[in-house]
């Protein structure tokens, strides 16, 4: 997507925290969906119609991941068979959404049930996520 010329710096700026904003809602919407039981595929195309409801999400700039239990190891490129969200998953959220002209990039780590190495692996990730943008990191326990 093209972006206008014409705009300031600070409008660029002020125009990808927006961006960013909208994608933190977003996550706050998708986090009670996280749950045992739902598709990968399903909480996939789920979160595809919440983009499109709230925000009038178009497109996403890269392919929206959720991968739970085992097929979290798998690397980006890869396309995984769906697995259902099991009780003690952990599940990874990857999402590229285009607000208007404006990518988000966002994702965020849920742990299902209450494993304490879990738990540990998905706090030791906190610090990580918190240096490229403070503060607006959530997880679900």
């Amino acid at each position: 997507m093209a972006v206008p010329d014409t705009l300031t710096e600070a409008e660029r700026a002020a125009s990808l925290v927006d961006a960013e904003q909208k994608a933190v809602a977003l996550f706050n919407k998708i986090e009670p969906l996280v749950r045992p039981g739902v598709g990968e595929k399903e909480l996939s195309d789920t979160i595809h119609k919440l983009g499109v409801e709230l925000y009038d999400v178009k497109t996403h700039w890269h392919k929206r991941v959720v991968r739970s239990g085992p097929n979290t190891l798998c690397p980006f490129n890869d396309n995984p068979p769906d697995r259902i969200i099991q009780e003690d998953d952990i599940v990874v959220v990857d999402l590229g959404p285009v607000f208007e002209q404006w990518e988000a990039d966002f994702g965020r780590t849920y742990v299902l049930g209450n494993d304490p190495e879990k738990i540990k692996l998905r706090d030791a990730l906190e610090p990580l996520g918190s240096r490229s943008r403070p503060s607006t990191r959530r997880t679900r326990t």
